[in-house]
């Protein structure tokens, strides 16, 4: 199986399923043997979890999907659950926008990915927000959007920003990870099929985060790598 170009993964909101997407990548690649990783460059709020201890539950699910030490996918965790940059000042400390760049661009390779925190806009270090970094990073975005009411509106949104600061957008994906979906959602995700195109946009099934991937997850993210390579072409 062939690298893929390095991406970065946002969302249109907190708690959308960036994470959940994140993880079920990296054991597609896994089992397709060519092993990726996912990088968390800040994260927020921390939680004593058995038995890596007192750590960010996302850091700690990525560096269980990738055999990673956390300390290499993560630059800096904040300890309050809250935008960065609305923790920093809580804390008093955190990486500069240089530093998260920096880092950044030093990781960027086939295979890797970067995770942000909640959505486009929600700021890192003083004005500087996840929108920034992406466009410092040049790298392009899978925006990932829950499966529920406000789903509509908050897509078009992010993707409109997305397009204002000429970011180059991969795909959009649904997560179910929260819902099982119910003849509204698939509505409504059939509305953003056709007001996106020629964006691609696929719709991630809700599956336990740890178990095996399933037949139409395999098929998802065989249709998901073929779309990034493209990216590149």
């Amino acid at each position: 199986m062939s690298s893929i170009p390095p991406f970065f993964i946002t969302g249109t909101d907190t708690e959308v399923g960036k994470t959940h997407f994140s993880v079920r990548w990296l054991r597609h690649r896994c089992d397709k043997g060519v092993p990726g990783v996912v990088y968390k460059p800040v994260a927020s709020g921390v939680e004593d979890i058995v038995p890596e201890g007192e750590a960010n539950p996302d850091v700690i699910a990525l560096s269980r999907a990738s055999g990673n030490d956390m300390s290499e996918l993560c630059l800096h965790t904040y300890r309050h659950p809250m935008a960065p940059e609305m923790a920093r000042r809580l804390e008093g400390d955190g990486p500069s926008p240089d530093q998260i760049i920096n880092w950044c661009k030093e990781r960027i390779r086939p295979n890797a990915a970067f995770e942000g925190i909640g959505g486009l806009f929600v700021p890192l270090h003083g004005r500087f927000c996840v929108a920034d970094l992406i466009r410092e990073l040049e790298l392009p975005v899978v925006l990932v959007a829950r499966a529920g009411l406000g789903t509509v509106n908050h897509t078009l949104l992010s993707v409109r920003a997305v397009r204002d600061m000429d970011i180059k957008l991969a795909s959009v994906v649904v997560s179910m990870e929260m819902n099982r979906g119910t003849p509204v959602e698939e509505k409504a995700i059939h509305y953003l099929k056709e007001r996106l195109f020629p964006i691609p946009l696929g719709m991630l099934e809700h599956s336990p985060l740890n178990s095996s991937l399933s037949d139409s997850e395999r098929d998802f993210f065989t249709v998901f790598d073929d779309i990034l390579k493209n990216q590149g072409t």
